[in-house]
């Protein structure tokens, strides 16, 4: 009987296991708004966005612009060009509006 109770168990575990990642993984890999800049883009800080940059879609901000992501991969000695800080706050965002640019 104690046997039987502890396979039941283990079974259950595995199933509901199963099942909550199956949903984590629906839920986190569903579809990505990707947008691609059509001009070559440009920020008041001198910051370029090339024409034909491909950047995810965040989030559509109440203030009634988007928030894109850009991914910036960094390694090697240019690791080493960079001043690092750490922030207060985990929910920290730097952003940069951009637009149209001379081509």
């Amino acid at each position: 009987m104690k046997l039987t109770a502890s396979i039941f168990s283990l079974l259950a575990g595995v199933l509901v296991g199963a099942v909550a990642l199956g949903g984590y993984w629906y839920w986190q890999h569903d579809t990505t708004e990707v947008w691609v800049a059509m001009h070559t883009l440009q920020s008041d800080n001198g910051i370029v966005v090339p024409k034909g940059t491909k950047l995810v879609l965040k989030r559509w901000m109440p203030e009634g612009f988007a928030a894109l992501e850009l991914a910036i991969n960094v390694e090697g000695e240019t690791l080493d060009q960079f001043q690092r800080d750490t922030e207060q706050e985990s929910f920290l965002r730097i952003p940069y509006f951009v637009y149209a640019g001379d081509e």
